[in-house]
C-alpha cells in the first residue's frame, strides 16, 4: 500500500470515487460520481442539494467570504443537480420548476442538448422569445404597459398622470418589448412606487441618470481612445446581457439598479451581481455566425454549431445568473464593412480592460461561469480535450479569466471516461488560481508562453495584468507587435520593468529590454531578484506617442570597476568572470567573482555597478543565500542633485552581472566604499550609441555575440 507524501507509516486514504446526493425535500437520493475539484474533499458522506438555492443570485449579504462559500455550495449543487436529472429519478419540473406563486414562464431551447441544466427553465421574470421579439412600432402605450403588467405582475393604470406619453416614448426609443422591458424592469416593481404622485417624474429621473452615466462613460472611452493610452484601468464595460429580457443593454442601465437590487443584496455595489462568462473559441469549423435580436442585429455572434445562445442563457438562469458580461454579446464583433471602424475604435479601450471585468468589477467575487470545451458546449476531460489547442486551459485570453468564484458549466452528469483527465483538469485550475493571487510572476508568465491565440497581439494584450499595469495602453489591431511590446512596456509597474531589464538578455544594441521575440522564445538568465524599488518612466506622455520611453531609478553605484576573464581556478574547466574594483587610495582594490552574466563587456575600460537587489536580502524563499544582481554601465553624464549627499547620472547599461553575495556584501559593509546614492537615468539605442566612447569596439562585440547566438561576450 502506498504511503501518503511527507508522512511515513501512514496509508494514504484514497479519494472516493462515488458520492450519495439527495435532492432536498424530496426522497430522492442517488449514489454519483464526487466532485472532481475537491483533492481535499475525501469525506464520502451524503451531499443535500437544493434546486431552488442553486437559482439564487447570491447570498442575503454581500461579503467576499460569505460569498466564495456560497459560489463553492453552487459549484456542488449544480454537480449534483445534473446527476439527479441524468439519473431521471426527478422531473423536470421538480428541478427546474419556480417555487414563486408569481407568474412564471417557462423556456425551451431548439433542440434538447446532453447538458441537463440546458433543457428547461420555470421562473419568474425571464421572458421567453415570442415576447421579446414583439415590436415596439406596433404597440401603443396601453398594450405596452398591459404587457409590462402581465409581466411584473402589477396593477399600474394608464391614469397615472403622464405615464402614456412615458410609455409612448420608451416605445419610440426601444425596438423591441425585450429593450423596452430590460429598461424599465429594474424598477418598475417597486413596492408603492405607483402609488406615488410623483411616479413618472421618478421614471424619467432614472431614464435620465442612465443616460447621464452612459454619456459620461462614452467621454471616459473616448478620451482614452484619442489619446492611445487609458489612464484607468477599471473602466467597466459597454454592455451587458440582461438574461430576463434576453436582450444586450448599456452598462450605464447599473446606474439604476444600484438602488433598488443591489441596495437590498450588495451594499449599494451592483458590480456583483453581474456575472461573467468565460470560455474558449472553437474552431473556425465548428463555430457559426448568428445574426440575433438579442443584441439588436448589431452584429453577428461566434456561436459553436453543437448549440445556441438560448441553451446558454437557460443554463445561466437556472444557476441563478441575471446579468452577464459575454464577449460575442458585449464585444462588438466584426460584421457588416461599415461598422468595422467603429468596432476598431471600440476595441482601442474594450479589449484591454476585459481584465477588470472579470478581475475587478466584482473585485474578484462575482461568479464567473466557465465553459472549458466551449461556449455552450459539454464539458469533455478526455485527454484528447485537454491537449487540444483549443482548450480552455491552453487559450492566452482565458489565463486573466481565472477565477476562484468559478462555476462549471457544461455539465452532463454523466460519468467520466475510464480514461478521462478529470483529476488533471482541475488540478491545472486549481494551480493557477494559486499562482495568481501569489503574484508568482515567473510562473504566470511561463503559463501564458505556453498558451495559443489567434494573433501575438493577444498575448502581449494578455500580459497587462501579470504586469500590474495601473494604466493601459489602447489595443490596435493592426499595430506591429514590436510596437505594442513597446507601448505595454511603459504601461507596466516598475518592479516589473526592472525585473525584465535585470534578468531577460537584450538582442539590440544598447537596449534596455529584450525584443518580443526574445522575451517569448528565452527564458529568463536569472532568478527573480529582490529590488528595493522600481524602474520609473521619466516621459509618461510617451505612452501616448511613439516616442521612446526614458527610464531611471535611485540605487547605490560603486566602482569603478574593469571586468576580465580571470583564468579558471584550480581544477576548473572553465575560466572565471572577475570584477575588479578600485575605490581609490581610501580602500585598497577588491576582486568578486561573477557567477553569471548577460550582455557585453569590454576589457580594459571602467565601469560602474549599479546594485539592483536589496542587499538586506541574503536568502531566497528556500533558504539558500542569494546572488546579487548588478547592472555594469558606463556613466556618460554627472550633475548634483538638490538632495543633499547625492547625484545624478545618466548611464548606458553594458551588461547585468550575478555577484557573490557575500564578497558584495561584505565590500559593501563599509559606507566609504559605496558612492553617493545615486539617481541613474538610462540611455538605449540610438541614443546610447551617440553618447558611448566605444561605439565601434561595442557594435563589433555585439555583432559577434549575435553570430554566436549567446547572451554574454567578454572582448578584448
Amino acid at each position: 500500500m502506498s504511503q501518503a507524501a511527507g508522512t511515513p507509516g501512514r496509508a494514504r486514504t484514497p479519494k472516493p470515487r462515488k458520492r450519495w446526493f439527495v435532492l432536498e425535500g424530496t426522497s430522492i437520493h442517488i449514489v454519483g460520481w464526487n466532485f472532481p475539484w475537491d483533492d481535499d474533499d475525501n469525506d464520502a458522506s451524503e451531499v443535500h442539494v437544493s434546486a431552488s438555492l442553486l437559482k439564487l443570485p447570491f447570498p442575503r449579504m454581500y461579503h467576499h467570504v460569505e460569498t466564495d462559500s456560497f459560489l463553492a455550495e453552487k459549484r456542488r449543487i449544480a454537480w449534483g443537480i445534473a446527476q439527479i436529472a441524468r439519473s431521471g429519478e426527478a422531473t423536470e419540473r421538480v428541478l427546474f420548476g419556480s417555487g414563486r406563486s408569481e407568474r412564471s414562464f417557462t423556456l425551451r431551447p431548439p433542440t434538447r442538448s446532453n447538458i441537463p441544466l440546458q433543457w428547461t427553465h420555470t421562473g419568474y421574470g425571464a421572458i421567453p422569445n415570442d415576447f421579446a421579439d414583439v415590436r415596439c412600432e406596433t404597440m401603443s402605450a396601453g398594450s405596452l404597459l398591459d404587457h409590462f403588467n402581465d409581466v411584473m405582475k402589477t396593477n399600474v393604470s394608464l391614469d397615472v398622470p403622464g405615464l402614456s406619453e412615458f410609455l409612448d416614448e420608451i416605445c419610440c426609443t426601444s425596438h423591441d418589448f425585450g429593450v423596452a422591458y430590460g429598461r424599465v424592469r429594474a424598477w418598475w416593481a417597486l413596492p408603492g412606487h405607483w402609488n406615488s404622485p410623483e411616479a413618472v417624474s421618478e421614471a424619467r429621473r432614472y431614464q435620465r441618470e442612465v443616460e447621464h452615466r452612459e454619456s459620461e462613460l462614452d467621454k471616459i472611452r473616448r478620451k482614452c481612445a484619442d489619446a492611445f493610452s487609458i489612464g484607468r484601468s477599471d473602466i467597466p464595460p459597454r454592455r451587458v446581457w440582461d438574461l430576463y429580457s434576453n436582450r444586450v443593454l448599456p452598462y450605464g442601465i447599473t446606474s439604476v439598479l444600484k438602488r433598488t437590487m443591489a441596495q437590498k443584496l450588495f451594499g449599494g455595489k451592483l458590480s456583483g451581481a453581474i456575472w461573467t462568462v468565460s470560455h474558449s473559441w472553437v474552431v473556425a469549423e465548428a463555430r457559426e455566425s448568428v445574426w440575433t435580436p438579442i443584441n439588436g442585429n448589431q452584429w453577428p455572434v461566434p456561436v459553436p454549431r453543437a448549440t445556441t445562445l438560448e441553451h446558454v442563457r437557460i443554463e445561466l438562469l437556472n444557476m441563478g445568473a441575471e446579468y452577464v458580461w459575454l464577449d460575442v454579446l458585449c464585444l462588438r464583433q466584426q460584421g457588416r464593412d461599415e461598422d468595422e471602424a467603429r468596432r476598431l475604435e471600440e476595441w482601442k479601450v474594450d479589449v484591454p480592460t476585459i481584465g477588470y471585468v472579470y478581475r475587478g468589477l466584482g473585485m474578484g467575487h462575482q461568479p464567473c461561469a466557465t465553459y472549458f470545451n466551449g461556449l455552450g458546449l459539454p464539458l469533455d476531460m478526455s485527454p484528447d480535450a485537454l491537449a487540444s489547442k483549443t482548450h480552455w486551459l491552453n487559450r492566452v485570453w482565458t489565463l486573466q479569466e481565472t477565477m476562484d468564484s468559478f462555476i462549471p458549466c457544461g455539465l452532463t452528469g454523466l460519468p467520466p471516461p475510464a480514461n478521462s483527465s478529470i483529476t488533471t483538469l482541475f488540478s491545472r485550475h486549481a494551480a493557477l488560481l494559486h499562482q495568481i493571487p501569489s503574484g508568482s510572476q515567473d510562473l504566470l508568465m511561463r503559463e501564458l508562453k505556453r498558451r495559443f491565440c489567434t494573433d501575438e497581439l493577444d498575448r502581449i494584450a494578455g500580459l497587462a495584468y501579470i504586469a500590474h499595469c495601473s494604466t493601459l495602453p489602447v489595443y490596435r489591431q493592426h499595430a506591429s507587435v514590436e510596437d505594442a511590446w513597446r507601448h505595454l512596456l511603459k504601461h507596466a509597474s516598475e518592479l516589473w520593468r526592472l525585473k525584465l531589464m535585470s534578468t531577460h538578455p537584450a538582442d539590440e544594441p544598447f537596449a534596455l529590454f529584450p525584443s518580443w521575440d526574445a522575451y517569448v522564445s528565452a527564458g529568463p538568465a536569472f532568478g527573480l531578484p529582490f529590488p528595493s524599488q522600481g524602474l520609473e518612466l521619466i516621459n509618461t506622455e510617451s505612452r501616448s506617442s511613439e516616442e521612446p520611453g526614458r527610464y531611471r531609478h535611485w540605487g547605490k553605484v560603486l566602482g569603478p570597476c574593469k571586468v576580465i576573464r580571470a583564468p579558471a581556478a584550480r581544477g576548473g574547466v572553465q575560466s572565471r568572470l572577475e570584477v575588479r574594483l578600485d575605490p581609490g587610495k581610501s580602500a585598497e582594490a577588491r576582486t568578486l567573482t561573477a557567477r553569471g552574466a548577460h550582455g557585453v563587456l569590454l576589457e580594459g575600460i571602467d565601469y560602474q555597478l549599479v546594485i539592483i537587489d536589496d542587499l538586506r536580502a541574503f536568502v531566497d524563499i528556500c533558504g539558500k543565500p542569494r546572488h546579487k544582481l548588478c547592472v555594469a554601465v558606463e556613466v556618460v553624464g554627472e550633475s548634483e542633485t538638490s538632495k543633499r549627499r547625492s547625484r545624478m547620472v545618466e548611464a548606458i547599461k553594458w551588461a547585468v552581472l550575478e555577484l557573490d553575495q557575500l564578497g558584495l556584501y561584505g565590500l559593501c559593509s563599509t559606507p566609504s566604499q559605496f558612492q553617493r546614492e545615486t539617481q541613474i537615468t538610462y540611455l538605449a539605442e540610438e541614443e546610447a550609441l551617440r553618447r558611448t566612447s566605444y561605439k565601434e569596439r561595442y557594435l563589433e562585440a555585439f555583432r559577434v555575440m549575435t553570430e554566436r547566438k549567446d547572451t554574454l561576450i567578454v572582448s578584448e
